[in-house]
Order: structure tokens, then C-alpha cells, then sequence
């Protein structure tokens, strides 16, 4: 499946507390998404890049978990959401150093 390019995120959307790491993260997705990049890799990237948003932002990690995968060839609303469910419980060694390393990977940082 193509991923669907139309859809954006609203990077103001999110109430609440704002700390700058979800500012960093915040920026790093809007320059992902500017470039059309696929940061998700292989299957354990992708992994990676879920359970440190889901350590990090719990439930609200979700739409993040969205931005990032949507760049895939083969992104799948339902898939992602399972993924970002499995992340949830099973989040082990991950942090949210995990998403900036990937992402200085391919050249993003904050």
C-alpha cells in the first residue's frame, strides 16, 4: 500500500504540558515530513521508533507513530495502530534517544 501523503500533522494540535523534548520531536517529524523521508527501516527501526514514542508520550505518541510510518511504501493505518498497541506494553530497552538517533541517521535534527 502507498503511503497516503495527504494527511498532515497539526503540530499545534496537542494540549496540555509542552516540553521541549516534544518540541524537538515536534520539529524533527515536520522536517521528516517536508522531505517525504522513510525513516522507519527495517522492522526493528520501526519497532525502535514506536516504543520510544510510546515510553515517552504514552497514547499521544500515536499520531507521532503515524507521521513517521506514513512515508513507507507499504504504510497501513491498521498495521501502525497494532504496532503502536504492541509498542505500548513492550516497550524495553527503547527511550526517546532511540527516535533522535535514527533521525540524526538520516541527516534531521532538531
Amino acid at each position: 500500500m502507498i503511503c497516503n501523503t495527504n494527511s498532515t500533522l497539526n503540530l499545534n494540535s496537542y494540549s496540555g504540558k509542552s516540553n521541549n523534548t516534544e518540541e524537538k520531536i515536534q520539529k524533527i517529524i515536520a522536517e521528516i515530513a517536508k522531505r517525504g523521508i522513510d525513516v522507519t527501516g527495517e522492522y526493528k527501526q520501526w519497532i525502535g521508533i514506536g516504543a520510544a514514542l510510546a515510553k515517552e508520550f504514552g497514547d499521544r505518541g500515536r499520531t507521532y507513530f503515524h507521521e513517521v510510518s506514513r512515508h513507507c511504501q507499504s504504510y497501513s493505518k491498521q498495521e501502525t495502530d497494532l504496532q503502536y498497541d504492541h509498542c505500548q506494553y513492550n516497550m524495553g530497552k527503547y527511550h526517546i534517544g532511540t527516535f533522535f538517533h535514527i533521525a540524526k541517521k538520516h541527516g534531521i535534527s532538531y
